[in-house]
């Protein structure tokens, strides 16, 4: 069965009524103006997000943040006001905010550096325990990858273990277990707090970056626009 052409009309006029609807619904309902949403990888929710937060409330008492980790992107939606993307440097899109370059690196613990062979350069890496990741709904480079950007060709470092998410990589690394793939913004603290170390000072800048995407539907603007300022502020060592 196919809808006439007046039947989309009206369908398409009911279906923004309800949406409107629905919008002012959630921006008169208490829970709507008490919390901001937003939404992040494991990985930065946990080891760039969490240690920020109490110095958010500090700066912004009367701001209110729900924190929510997933396992995929997530489009902004009325569920969730913001979340953090990484996409092609040039990516533009209302209500988007470019935070910083994606640049990738090699991470391990103090510990695993202290009692392993000395790395002098990329060619020793493959002679260590290398921890891979697979994301299938993330595109994030592996060590192939990353052999190839920076120029030391086709390595031979066929993974052992494959874990699916990369918080478990992270945990790995700081265990001790291995060297793992840093990004910049989620291993910023990692490496400032000497929790993690670059065993090798060589990076690869991917030609993807960082971006904040807020809700295009939104009734609290002026808690949102205080919280991108804020984050944007925290990141500033990072562009």
């Amino acid at each position: 069965m196919q809808l006439t052409e007046a039947g989309r009309v009206l369908y398409d006029g009911v279906r923004a009524s309800f949406t409107r609807m629905e919008d002012s619904f959630r921006a008169i309902s208490p829970e709507a103006t008490q919390y901001l949403t937003l939404a992040a990888s494991t990985s930065v929710a946990a080891h760039w997000l969490m240690p920020k937060l109490y110095q958010l409330q500090h700066d912004h008492p009367n701001l209110k943040i729900k924190v929510v980790t997933t396992d995929r992107d997530v489009e902004p939606d009325s569920e969730i006001d913001m979340t953090i993307w990484i996409r092609d440097r040039g990516f533009q899109r209302q209500n988007t905010w470019f935070v910083c370059d994606e640049v990738v690196f090699p991470v391990c613990s103090p510990a695993y550096l202290a009692e392993r062979p000395r790395i002098r350069t990329v060619a020793d890496l493959p002679d260590h325990q290398l921890l891979h990741s697979f994301d299938a709904h993330r595109k994030r480079i592996g060590w192939e990858e990353w052999f190839d950007l920076v120029g030391a060709g086709s390595v031979q470092a066929p993974p052992k273990m494959v874990l699916n998410d990369y918080q478990l990589v992270m945990q790995g690394a700081l265990s001790g277990e291995g060297i793992a793939l840093g990004w910049n913004f989620s291993a910023q603290l990692l490496l400032r707090n000497k929790l993690l170390v670059k065993p090798l000072d060589v990076s690869v800048r991917t030609g993807g970056a960082f971006f904040l995407v807020a809700n295009q539907r939104r009734a609290e603007q002026e808690n949102l626009d205080i919280l991108v300022a804020w984050l944007l502020s925290q990141t500033r060592d990072l562009r």
